[in-house]
């Protein structure tokens, strides 16, 4: 099927496991994206584009028309460690396509998250930096979509693909400007999963306490419910401080501020899966740096592009559901710029995430209600 009629933004995702019969070699699957036609095959010398996923820090790559690499071509440096994992246990890969449209000279953006981690190329060369979102210089003239696998001559092995969608997707950031306490948003009613001050001390707003983040460098374990990795996907992560024209105590949000060069990402964890959160980015009016192409990891993620400094205090939220592991991320990419300069990269002042109720529940709970009051009526 050509998917050119589910729109110019989409998500296509699925779960995936290689099983190694036997051989120790490499071995490899690739999702052909944007293919002329059904019999392409992976055929890189025509157009669409080519995520191909292997275990190993540099065998994962994206691949576009015309058999080269993305990014500066160098393979060895292209990375993720939740890939590492597909031969041992299913993975779930989202990979998030942006074009205007098919068949003209429009560029094509995509990122590919597995279990919620970015792939990343983390290349640089003192000029041009590229991380985990590539706008390429190169247009879609179909969609046709081929899965594929390939392995070494030594190996027999086979894959496992499973719950493959295919969906529309919008872009669905809602910006709000911020100038004050009372225009945060941020009430003691809610209920949080995350509130914390980037590189700045433990701060209370509105009956809500925002917890203390003394670095960004910490790892990931079981008892670890957020992380902000760099463009190398690690967890060493610069810091700056600043000054800002919002007032209140929620003016201590914006005092300070974790960044990296070319792109970064917040990963949330301990999620309750199929729950519906918010998350929240407050935003400086000092952020100077280029648009950022922010993409999230969830099933109904679009490509986004915003600017931080709006004049003002801003705030981005974002509406998710939880997926089966319980790992939502967000990655912030300003590529090609690289620059270790603050003001050229997205900065990650505060965040808060929280449980959202959705309107069908709101919904269901007045009925609820208005049930009740009419048997006592009746009673």
């Amino acid at each position: 099927h050509n998917f050119t009629d589910v729109a110019t933004n989409f998500n296509v995702e699925f779960d995936l496991k290689l099983n190694r019969i036997s051989g120790e070699s490499w071995a490899g699957f690739g999702l052909h994206i944007g293919a002329e036609d059904q019999h392409d095959v992976m055929d890189d010398t025509k157009t669409g584009i080519t995520w191909w996923l292997q275990k190993g820090d540099g065998q994962q790559v994206l691949i576009v028309a015309g058999g080269a690499m993305a990014a500066l071509g160098m393979r060895f440096k292209w990375k993720n460690n939740e890939l590492k994992k597909f031969e041992d246990e299913p993975v779930h890969i989202n990979c998030v396509v942006s074009t205007k449209s098919f068949g003209e000279s429009d560029k094509v953006t995509t990122a590919l998250f597995v279990n919620g981690e970015p792939i990343t190329s983390r290349q640089r060369n003192g000029t041009t930096g590229y991380g985990t979102v590539f706008e390429l210089n190169q247009s879609f003239t179909n969609n046709f979509n081929i899965f594929g696998f390939s392995n070494d001559t030594g190996v027999d092995c086979n894959f496992d693909v499973k719950n493959y969608t295919i969906r529309k997707t919008v872009p669905k950031i809602i910006v709000q400007d911020w100038t004050n306490d009372a225009s945060s948003l941020i009430n003691d009613s809610k209920v949080y999963t995350h509130a914390v001050n980037c590189f700045g001390s433990s701060v209370e707003i509105n009956g809500v306490t925002f917890d203390a983040a003394s670095n960004g460098s910490h790892p990931y374990d079981s008892q670890t419910n957020w992380v902000y990795m760099d463009y190398n996907n690690n967890y060493g992560i610069g810091t700056g401080s600043d000054t800002t024209s919002v007032s209140g105590n929620g003016a201590n949000l914006l005092t300070s501020f974790f960044y990296s060069r070319i792109s970064s990402t917040l990963m949330l964890f301990n999620l309750t899966p199929g729950l519906q959160y918010t998350l929240t980015l407050y935003n400086n009016s000092t952020a100077t740096g280029p648009d950022s192409r922010i993409v999230a990891s969830d099933s109904e993620a679009g490509l986004t592009v915003l600017n931080q400094n709006m004049g003002h205090g801003n705030i981005f939220r974002y509406t998710y559901t939880a997926p089966s592991n319980g790992v939502f991320s967000v990655t912030f990419d300003n590529s090609p710029v690289d620059s270790g300069d603050a003001f050229q990269n997205w900065r990650l002042y505060a965040f808060s995430n929280e449980m959202t109720v959705p309107e069908c529940s709101l919904l269901f709970g007045f009925l609820s209600m208005a049930g009740l009051f009419i048997r006592r009526l009746n009673n």
